[in-house]
């Protein structure tokens, strides 16, 4: 039943033209690590999983509707991401309807739970809710690039009380110190490292590694030559990785990847390619393929999507950051500050005051 109502929404969505379905979330639960306790044909049978239990805990013996639902969608990969999130018991407002009218829970279920958490030498559900405080579903974040306008802002960001996935871990890197104008309280950790540098990235990694659950790839670097970008910034990226996906057991789920409208333009700082550059037209749509050019934005989609699907990711392509950077530049002792002369006029005229 549950397989044939989300096959029969995926396939309303997927034959449609240019779809741009392009992940699905599943709600399940705790019946991954517990088997199916509300059949009554199996309950005297099951052997449940031990906890605290973890997200990469095998799958159960026994039939169950959930793993049905991720196989289904797994089979979408992959032009179709998907992500899984196993709540234990999901509280909220819910002792009254509407209309006032009391909910009554039913006895059955209740006394399975709690024959569940007798059995697993827990007191009461809540036992679980508090180990999932401090368990592998915590949130914690690598931004690579912490410093810089981008990376500050997702710090201050991840920090808010209101941000999803609350409350966040923060870890920082960049090549060069923490400045003086970063407020320490925005980062757990910070790590200064060179992502050229394979050993040196895995070494300084290591210690935080089991950690990290979400990478945040605000870093990059710039040449003229947009082979050499993606020489460079692939390398970067891949030596991150690696250090993070080598450690055991590895908690990274998701990369999100900060891009831009290169990839509607083409390489436009590489003067070499420049003259024979034929952009796409605006307005720019995010379903819009990749220009016959070499761009390393596209490589380093390619990079994260070949983890899927252990790892899924998202791609953000500004056009232009806007950041109030000339308190940044005082704090620095910078007396003056030029932008590139490939950059318009009209973006390179500094405030009057």
């Amino acid at each position: 039943m549950n397989s044939t109502m989300l096959a029969n929404v995926l396939n309303a969505l997927k034959p449609a033209a240019r779809s741009r379905l392009r992940h699905v979330t599943l709600l399940n639960g705790t019946k991954h690590y517990m088997g199916p306790i509300f059949d009554p044909s199996l309950r005297g049978e099951l052997v449940h999983q031990e906890p605290p239990f973890k997200e990469d805990l095998g799958r159960l013996p026994y039939p169950n509707f959930y793993y049905a639902l991720e196989d289904l969608v797994a089979s979408y990969l992959p032009s179709i991401t998907h992500s899984v999130h196993r709540s234990s018991i999901i509280i909220d407002s819910i002792a009254f309807h509407s209309h006032r009218i009391p909910v009554v829970y039913s006895k059955d279920v209740w006394s399975i739970s709690e024959d569940v958490c007798a059995r697993a030498k827990k007191k009461h559900n809540w036992a679980f809710f508090m180990e999932k405080e401090n368990s592998s579903d915590a949130s914690v974040a690598l931004i690579v690039g912490i410093t810089g306008l981008a990376g500050f802002s997702l710090a201050e960001a991840l920090k808010k009380p209101t941000t999803p996935g609350r409350p966040w871990k923060v870890y920082g890197i960049a090549r060069r110190p923490l400045p003086r104008w970063f407020p320490a309280f925005l980062v757990d950790g910070f790590i200064s490292l060179d992502a050229l540098d394979c050993a040196d990235t895995a070494n300084k990694l290591s210690p935080v590694a089991h950690e990290i659950t979400h990478v945040f790839w605000v870093s990059m670097q710039h040449h003229g030559n947009e082979e050499v970008n993606i020489s460079v910034n692939s390398t970067m990226l891949a030596n991150v990785l690696n250090a993070l996906k080598s450690t055991a057991p590895s908690r990274l789920r998701h990369v999100t990847l900060l891009t831009g409208t290169k990839h509607y333009m083409g390489p436009i700082f590489d003067p070499s390619l420049r003259g024979e550059l034929v952009h796409q037209e605006p307005p720019f749509k995010e379903d819009l393929g990749r220009l016959p050019y070499p761009n390393f934005y596209h490589a380093l989609e390619d990079l994260v999507a070949s983890y899927l699907p252990s790892i899924t990711h998202s791609v953000h392509r500004s056009s232009i950051i806007i950041g109030i950077i000339f308190p940044v530049l005082k704090a620095e002792g910078i007396k003056a500050a030029f932008l590139p002369e490939t950059m318009p006029t009209y973006y390179r005229t500094p405030p009057a005051h």
